[in-house]
């Protein structure tokens, strides 16, 4: 994740500082001691999956009755 209109130039070389920390054993078993999956998908991916989880937990919230002060 990175701040809306970060240069695209930054946010390529961010995920590929990300991608070559995930493929580290040591990192991707600390990710997995937390309940983390390792995706090392691509930032549009990323967006991607970002955008088709916005209506599944916005509904999640809704059936909690979670109300926003």
């Amino acid at each position: 994740m990175a701040p809306a209109g970060t240069p695209p130039q930054i946010v390529g070389q961010l995920a590929g500082e990300v991608e070559r920390a995930a493929k580290t054993p040591a990192f991707a078993e600390q990710l997995n001691r937390l309940g983390v999956d390792a995706l090392g998908n691509t930032p549009a991916e990323f967006a991607t999956l970002i955008a088709a989880d916005i209506p599944l937990w916005a509904e999640a919230v809704k059936i909690a009755g979670v109300k926003q002060e």
